[in-house]
């Protein structure tokens, strides 16, 4: 018969926290993205009408992502769709940070579109896949309340650099962080040796957005990367106390 989870098992389970938190980050930028719409083609310089255009395009896309992608886990491995969905995120992201205009915009979003209508269907399919039918709504309460969290704070983070800085770039790098961390993380789940590649991932995406905010906006960034590095830091060391605990 199959294994029926309990709470307190998920909590002392690896996979979990990397479906968990890998969503959250996926789903959180997402929100984010789609917040900012209306503010962000304003400063573009493209009108309402166009932006919606634009904004209706993106989510014609993300119908179809839901579509396709759910299809797709039925014949491919679900971490090979994550990465997958993960790496058109970040090319939306770098697209918006780039503004290539009206007709640039409007076709990118309306191909890469598809990350954002993916997420879900390859979490829900992910999950079951790792935890089983039988534990499903369990398992998806628990997850909701760590994603929802993440979700928020993306929205106010996102806000906060507009707020600080008139531009979302900043902000847009700090989610292709986010981003390439959730598809370590989900790209990890049942695999041995998690943190080795999630450590490996992490480095390559916080030195490769740090290209990208020297050359997009220098300004005031020294300061918020040794910030970032205490903090990874601290992280790391937080994984490797709950090591002893958590199932990794």
């Amino acid at each position: 018969p199959e294994h029926q989870w309990s709470y307190r098992e998920l909590l002392g389970n690896r996979n979990f926290w990397l479906l968990a938190l890998g969503c959250g980050l996926l789903f959180g930028s997402d929100q984010a993205l789609l917040a900012s719409q209306v503010p962000y083609f304003q400063d573009a310089g493209i009108s309402l009408s166009a932006g919606a255009m634009i904004a209706s395009c993106m989510t014609l896309s993300a119908v179809a992502g839901k579509l396709i992608v759910g299809a797709l886990a039925d014949r491919v491995d679900l971490r090979v769709l994550f990465f997958g969905v993960a790496v058109a995120h970040v090319g939306l992201l770098l697209v918006f940070i780039v503004q290539p205009g009206f007709w640039g915009l409007l076709a990118f979003a309306s191909i890469l579109g598809i990350a954002v209508g993916g997420v879900f269907p390859l979490s829900s399919t992910l999950l079951a896949w790792l935890f089983g039918a039988r534990s499903f709504g369990t398992v998806m309460g628990a997850k909701l309340i760590v994603m929802k969290p993440i979700a928020i704070l993306a929205l106010y983070f996102l806000g906060a650099v507009y707020d600080r800085t008139e531009n979302y770039d900043r902000g847009f790098a700090v989610l292709i962080v986010g981003v390439c961390l959730a598809a370590g993380a989900l790209c990890a789940c049942a695999f041995a040796f998690a943190c080795f590649a999630g450590a490996a991932l992490c480095v390559f995406a916080f030195a490769a957005v740090f290209v990208a905010a020297r050359t997009f906006a220098p300004l005031e960034w020294d300061a918020g990367v040794l910030r970032a590095g205490a903090f990874l830091a601290c992280l790391r060391a937080v994984l490797l106390k709950m090591g002893a605990s958590v199932q990794w």
